[in-house]
């Protein structure tokens, strides 16, 4: 069997582009004592691999040109050298974009759940969800009757954010780009509010909330433009700066002073630092799932040879929901 991968061909200039990938030749090692051979079936895209692309680390790991890209899969487990893993297993973990490849069985965690729906375990079930749950439960801290604004509202974490923030008692304001997004946002995902920001009138709209929380995804102008929608003391969960990981880009704010003036909380977070409050979360967002009351879309693209193109989509803004890579259904 011919194995390939996904490389970084080339550190960026200015926005990443397909022509900064390449897919190249993969080799399987034989398996050692404790490890497993994977097929992925669907591999992760997400925007903090923007951050490693550019060459900054994130948690101590980078990528340089000619490495492999890594994030999370999801697969099914072909040879195993380790006693807790058999044949046939579903799996998640971090790993290359490749057809197959060899890890150690300690880096996988067995999957027992919704095996007819394996996409979910990287979106509503997965990091996603985790990293909407705990900003919303642990940081911000949410109380029902509140206002939650949230940018990139149909994105993976956005979208999930206002349905749980709904479900929590919350009223929900989406920010979007196209009115076909905002229409999804209301419909679909049950938002109260949303605002396209592309309009003109998009700040003014804005400013007729008060909105007590704020859930950042994006940064750059949105950020600008959502501060003086806040009440004193509100709450900021600084989840994604997506606007900032091309650090060619330069942003110019005008609002920046009412972060002093209303006493604003800006709270940045890491999910892996929340990591005892994990559990829970999976608990209430399976439930959510269950109950019909949470949904998730996802952009899939079909093949290692179009993974790229679909990177650089959903960095641009043009994915709903959940950008996921299928390699074998």
């Amino acid at each position: 069997m011919h194995d390939a991968k996904v490389v970084l061909k080339q550190r960026p200039v200015g926005p990443i582009a397909v022509s900064d990938f390449a897919v190249a030749p993969a080799e399987v090692a034989p398996l050692g004592h404790g490890e497993v051979l994977v097929r992925p079936s669907y591999i992760s895209l997400d925007p903090y691999l923007a951050i490693q692309v550019y060459g900054r680390p994130v948690r101590g790991t980078s990528i340089g040109p000619g490495g492999p890209m890594r994030s999370r899969m999801v697969g099914t487990v072909l040879e195993s050298r380790h006693a807790d893993f058999q044949p046939g297993d579903m799996v998640r973990g971090i790993g290359p974009w490749q057809t197959r490849f060899a890890i150690e069985a300690a880096r996988l965690e067995k999957l027992h759940t919704y095996a007819d729906r394996p996409e979910l375990h990287l979106s509503a079930l997965g990091t996603s969800g985790i990293t909407a749950w705990v900003g919303l439960h642990r940081v911000a801290r949410i109380r029902a009757g509140e206002i939650l604004i949230v940018s990139g509202a149909t994105g993976t974490i956005g979208s999930i954010v206002g349905q749980m923030a709904r479900r929590s008692g919350c009223r929900v304001v989406g920010i979007a780009g196209g009115p076909e997004k905002c229409a999804h946002a209301l419909g679909r995902l049950n938002f109260e509010h949303c605002l396209d920001y592309r309009l003109d009138h998009f700040s003014e709209r804005l400013r007729e909330f008060e909105a007590q929380v704020y859930f950042e995804n994006i940064g750059g102008a949105l950020l600008d433009a959502v501060l003086p929608a806040l009440s004193e003391h509100a709450r900021i969960a600084l989840c994604g700066m997506v606007a900032h990981y091309d650090t060619e880009r330069s942003h110019s704010f005008r609002n920046l002073h009412l972060l002093l003036e209303k006493v604003i909380d800006v709270r940045p977070y890491r999910v892996s630092e929340h990591a005892d409050h994990h559990a829970d979360a999976v608990r209430d967002l399976t439930a959510a799932v269950d109950a019909g009351e949470l949904t998730c879309d996802h952009t899939v693209a079909d093949g290692l040879e179009s993974a790229a193109a679909a990177f650089v989509s959903m960095l641009q803004g043009r994915a709903l929901g959940k950008s996921i890579v299928r390699l074998h259904a």
